[in-house]
């Protein structure tokens, strides 16, 4: 496909030195029922006029894009509608994990990798999300905030 985007094109890093460390904190795929969800609040493109979208996550979403092919099995976030296979977003790209009072990224070993603040994050590695990270599924861009 022409319009396929690659890891050439989205300038993923093989090395280190360009990568985050991967969290200290292994989060459990599942949050306790007494906890109330956490309200993320997404802000997705890259120029005006930007799409808001809302999460309330209790333990996990799946992040991607659907097709004829997608199974859904989970909760999943779908970027389909911000032209995301033209921008590289795998179907299951990456996951947001909720661990007690913080939420974690873990990219799934997605073809164009997933970003934190400009940095590559390792596949199948939980990252700490904070207020205000800017997250890149492919190209396609996503600003997280949390709501107190």
């Amino acid at each position: 496909m022409a319009n396929q985007v690659n890891k050439a094109q989205t300038g993923m890093l093989d090395i280190g030195a360009a990568s985050l460390p991967p969290t200290d904190v292994v989060p459990a795929s599942n949050a306790p029922a007494n906890l109330k969800p956490i309200e993320i609040n997404l802000v997705i493109g890259e120029k005006r006029p930007f799409k808001r979208r809302r999460i309330l996550l209790r333990s996990e979403i799946i992040i991607g894009r659907v097709d004829d092919e997608t199974v859904l099995e989970q909760f999943y976030f779908d970027l389909t509608a911000y032209d995301a296979a033209n921008k590289g977003v795998s179907r299951k790209h990456a996951v947001l994990r909720r661990h007690e009072f913080q939420v974690f990224v873990e990219d799934l070993n997605s073809t164009n990798g997933t970003r934190i603040n400009g940095y590559q994050i390792h596949p199948n590695q939980p990252y700490r999300l904070r207020n205000g990270d800017e997250l890149e599924f492919g190209l396609v861009r996503v600003v997280v905030n949390f709501r107190e």
